[in-house]
């Protein structure tokens, strides 16, 4: 009978009981941390660019409104004369 692969050690979590389970944990808890921390950096600057999006936004709505209202007060000249 050939021997299989090498069972993993529940107490280590790797094949041949090489590291521990709170190792392991901590790496991938210090690798989710640092994930985290790079999402909040992205989700901080996405924040920041929407800020001066908004802005853009409301000055050229205001741009607008202010077309319109020449507009509109020239078309009321034309029609007086």
């Amino acid at each position: 009978m050939s021997a299989g692969p090498t069972p993993k050690d529940v107490t280590s979590g790797t094949a041949g009981g090489t590291g521990s389970l709170t190792q392991h944990t901590e790496v991938i808890l210090a690798a989710i941390q640092e994930y985290k921390m790079a999402l909040e950096n992205q989700i901080a600057t996405l924040a920041g660019e929407v800020g001066l999006l908004r802005e853009d936004h409301n000055k050229l709505t205001d741009r607008v409104k202010a077309a319109e209202g020449e507009s509109t007060h020239a078309e009321t000249r034309t029609h007086e004369q």
